[in-house]
């Protein structure tokens, strides 16, 4: 699979969910209009999972304890694996690590790449006295990552793979990367671990959903919910304190 076809299907998902082939996407409102659970909890040792069950139910994990930068990568990599990867099933992941002995993460690193930061919308911010290889300052660097919501590693990568940036500068501007943003005024939570623990989309719709056709019980539905956070008798209980 080319590099070449790979932009495509990013841009073609792109156009597809309205996001052009240049705006920033807003990855909560994506992911609860494609119907994927999104669930984020800190981890060790991983980026993310991704599940697709027989009758095409698809599912995400997400590690928390990774910049927020690269969570949102991640979240592009699995959605490589749920809409774009024949025959899927199921993936752990380690991502931005654009390794090619594993062809499918390799795809899915790339396809990321490509939908989170656009080609068209990466020239678009660089300013024309910029556009020579190696000439982009690190103000343009930090405000592109600022606008994509990106983690400087990938933002790198894909800044070299389009020539402009050398391995030389590519290294000069990968250290100091929360000083150097909080130095231009920017604040520091792209750059940082969030460890939340929540649930992007509708995964307490759907639990409440089946409790109210009676397909689970009440305690079956408490226990859902309490699975992202949401305790609903206290709720109820407060409800009725409260009045």
């Amino acid at each position: 699979m080319s590099e070449t076809f790979l932009e495509k299907k990013a841009d073609d998902f792109r156009q597809r969910w309205g996001y052009g082939t240049d705006k920033p996407i807003h990855l909560p409102s994506l992911l609860l209009e494609l119907n994927v659970p999104t669930f984020f909890t800190p981890m060790n040792k991983v980026s993310g999972m991704a599940i697709k069950s027989e009758n095409q139910t698809k599912f995400m994990l997400i590690n928390s304890s990774e910049t927020l930068g690269r969570q949102n990568f991640t979240i592009c990599h699995e959605l490589y694996h749920l809409f774009v990867q024949e025959n899927f099933e199921y993936k752990v992941c380690i991502t931005q690590c654009f390794d090619k002995k594993d062809k499918e993460e390799y795809y899915a690193d790339t396809f990321a790449a490509f939908l989170l930061l656009p080609s068209k919308g990466i020239r678009d911010i660089i300013p024309e006295e910029e556009l020579e290889k190696d000439a982009i300052t690190l103000d343009t660097i930090i405000k592109m990552e600022q606008i994509y919501q990106c983690s400087r590693k990938a933002l790198l990568h894909r800044l070299k793979k389009m020539k402009f940036l050398s391995n030389t500068k590519v290294t000069d501007y990968q250290y100091n990367v929360k000083q150097s943003a909080y130095a231009r005024g920017y604040p520091l939570h792209l750059y940082q671990p969030t460890n939340r623990c929540e649930v992007w989309g509708d995964y307490g719709q759907r639990a409440h959903e089946l409790f109210q056709i009676s397909k689970i019980s009440e305690g079956d539905y408490g226990s859902l919910m309490m699975d992202i956070g949401i305790d609903i008798f206290k709720s109820q209980m407060d409800e009725t304190l409260d009045f």
